[in-house]
C-alpha cells in the first residue's frame, strides 16, 4: 500500500528529501521534477486532465502536502529524519517547535539545559500526529476521499 502522496503527472511518490510538491490550479500535487521539465511549458494533470501553461501560471510549493510528507515520514521511515542542529548524521528523536529543528538525543539533552532553550516544547517523533480537524468532509471532485482540513499555525 502506497502511504505517500504521489505527483499527478509522473505518479512518483513524494519524500521527504525529493522533489518538492507543487500545487497545482486544480489542487492536484505535482513534483518539481515535472514541474522544471514540462514539455513546451504546459503541464497536464492526469487525475483530473486540466492543462496548465506553466507560462500563464506561477506555481507555489505545496505547504501542506510538505507537512503531510513529514508526518508520514516521521510515523512510517523516521529512520529517515536526521538531527538537524548539529547536521551529525544521528537519528533525531525530537522536533522543537520554537527553533523548528529535529535534535538527536544528544542535542534534545543540551537543548533542555540551556537557560534559553529549556523552555522550548520539545515534541518526541513517536508521538507525532498531524493537527487535524475533528470533522472529516467528503472532497466535493473525489468522493470516495475524506478531507482533513490542517490547522493553518500548525508547526510539525
Amino acid at each position: 500500500m502506497d502511504i505517500f502522496p504521489k505527483c499527478s503527472v509522473c505518479h512518483q511518490q513524494f519524500v521527504l528529501k525529493g522533489p518538492a510538491p507543487y500545487l497545482l490550479p486544480c489542487l492536484h500535487a505535482v513534483c518539481e521534477t515535472c514541474v522544471t521539465s514540462a514539455a513546451a511549458g504546459v503541464i497536464s494533470c492526469s487525475t483530473c486532465q486540466t492543462e496548465v501553461n506553466l507560462t500563464d501560471t506561477s506555481l507555489q510549493k505545496d505547504a501542506v502536502r510538505q507537512k503531510e510528507i513529514f508526518h508520514l515520514t516521521a510515523k512510517h521511515r523516521p529512520t529517515e529524519l536526521l538531527c538537524t542542529h548539529e547536521d551529525d548524521g544521528n537519528q533525531a528523536v525530537c522536533w522543537c517547535r520554537e527553533c523548528e529543528e529535529l535534535l538527536c538525543e544528544y542535542c534534545q539533552n543540551m537543548h533542555s539545559s540551556f537557560k534559553l532553550t529549556r523552555k522550548h516544547v520539545l515534541q518526541n517523533l513517536s508521538d507525532f500526529k498531524p493537527a487535524v480537524s475533528n470533522i472529516p468532509t467528503p472532497c466535493s471532485i473525489h468522493s470516495h476521499d475524506t478531507l482533513y482540513l490542517l490547522i493553518r499555525d500548525a508547526k510539525f
